[in-house]
């Protein structure tokens, strides 16, 4: 073939490498989506590792820090706690979650309520 017309092959060839999917976040051997399907859960032991593990990928993947978002909700405190920990070691990068944060300061758990106000104030800080 002549370069005239392997032209057009290349272009295609360097645009549809363009277009592939990015690679799923991994964490703990698992995907990102696993964990944030164990949240949906009821075994609140698996949901707690599985808001650790979310807390460590963190702004890699912005579906952790929405899932963690979430966490702060859960029915059962240690859970609530965990996220928490979670996002305020997020820092900043937490902001997302400022809202879920703000109501979690108003918990029936007085740890939950200490956790909350110390994560608002360090994901605040740089706003």
């Amino acid at each position: 073939m002549r370069t005239s017309e392997l032209r057009p092959l290349l272009v295609l060839a360097i645009g549809l490498a363009g277009c592939a999917k990015s690679p799923t976040t991994m964490a703990h051997y698992q995907p990102v989506s696993h964990w944030i399907d164990v949240l949906k859960g009821s075994d609140a032991v698996a949901k707690t590792q599985a808001v650790r593990i979310l807390g460590n990928v963190g702004p890699a993947d912005p579906r952790a820090i929405g899932a963690l978002a979430g966490a702060v909700g859960d029915a059962d405190p240690a859970v609530r706690r965990e996220a928490i920990l979670a996002l305020l070691k997020l820092g900043p990068a937490a902001k997302a979650a400022v809202p879920a944060l703000r109501k979690a300061q108003g918990d029936d758990d007085a740890t939950v309520r200490a956790y909350a106000t110390r994560a608002l104030e360090k994901v605040e800080r740089a706003r």
